[in-house]
């Protein structure tokens, strides 16, 4: 989960608010050629797919659009936050306004679907449903992993419209850390290279180590170099010792939809995959092809026709 620590006193500065907050903000430094893409697939209609690792700024980066996208009625929906009664047509027409009234569903939707291994059968089924008829202009969806949780037809939708976030460029990372700082002399030039190549020049590391190196000296003007080695060699040892702490089991399992905890759970209570369809409310063939791909990561092994946890 996103950290967001509201008051951080720094003793010689103005910095009273947590510059470096890691939740998802609309004002994204860098990634111009990816907004540009989005901002045309969405003009024309497309769905597509936003990609990266974990904390590069997927989230943050559709919280941009949903401020850059007049005159288009942009509603954006966390999967992981989805109830399990959420009806997308219902959602659309209570969200109508103005000449919208007189209208079946909002003009120029766009959806922008974070989280989206959180997912379930049904919301997918009725996103590409309402995108078919016309009453969703273009989806966005996000999440780290390939797109094996959406069914064949979905993916064929997207086609090549795919979207890899990497790593900042150094003068993006920079005017990262410059920006949250408001342009005050916190740190100096060797302090912000050397934070942004502990980070790996991903956003949310970088917010991370500078909110580290900020509290660790509060007491400081201007905080140098040989303060952040001393912080970032602390840090490398205590991760070393978590690390070492862990089971391999834990180091090695993968992360799971939520479609496939729940599944997991079923399976531990000695649910039949039939059992688990019904409670679920998803298709037996739904529910079959998530056994598969739990079978594929390791969680499950099949033998004589019956199902083994193996985790």
């Amino acid at each position: 989960m996103e950290k967001d620590i509201k008051l951080i006193t720094h003793n010689n500065s103005d910095l009273r608010e947590n510059p470096f907050s890691v939740k998802a903000n609309p004002n994204v430094v860098g990634f111009s050629q990816e907004k540009g893409l989005l901002i045309q697939y969405i003009k024309n209609g497309d769905i597509c797919f936003l990609t990266g690792p974990l904390g590069i700024g997927k989230s943050s980066l559709l919280l941009w659009l949903k401020d850059n996208l007049n005159p288009h009625h942009v509603f954006y929906i966390d999967a992981a936050d989805v109830e399990k009664d959420f009806s997308i047509k219902e959602f659309l027409k209570k969200s109508k306004k103005g000449f919208d009234l007189f209208r079946a569903y909002p003009k120029n939707t766009v959806v922008l679907l974070d989280e989206s291994q959180d997912c379930d059968y049904e919301l997918q089924k009725a996103l590409k449903l309402h995108w078919d008829h016309g009453h969703i202009k273009s989806i966005v969806i996000t999440q780290i992993n390939q797109l094996e949780n959406f069914s064949d037809s979905f993916r064929d939708r997207i086609g090549k419209r795919v979207i890899k976030l990497g790593k900042l460029k150094k003068s993006d990372a920079i005017n990262l850390i410059n920006s949250r700082l408001k342009n005050k002399k916190l740190f100096d030039t060797k302090v912000i290279e050397k934070i942004i190549e502990a980070a790996g020049y991903i956003p949310r590391k970088i917010l991370e180590f500078c909110e580290l190196v900020h509290l660790k000296n509060k007491d400081k003007k201007k905080i140098k170099l040989i303060d952040v080695k001393k912080i970032l060699k602390e840090k490398s040892k205590k991760e070393r010792n978590q690390v070492d702490e862990e089971s391999s089991e834990i180091k090695k399992m993968p992360r799971l939809t939520l479609s496939q905890k729940k599944i997991i759970r079923s399976l531990e209570k000695g649910k039949t995959t039939e059992e688990i369809s019904k409670d679920l409310e998803i298709s037996l063939e739904k529910v079959k092809e998530e056994l598969d791909n739990l079978q594929y990561l390791g969680m499950i092994k099949t033998q004589e026709q019956k199902i083994y946890l193996t985790k």
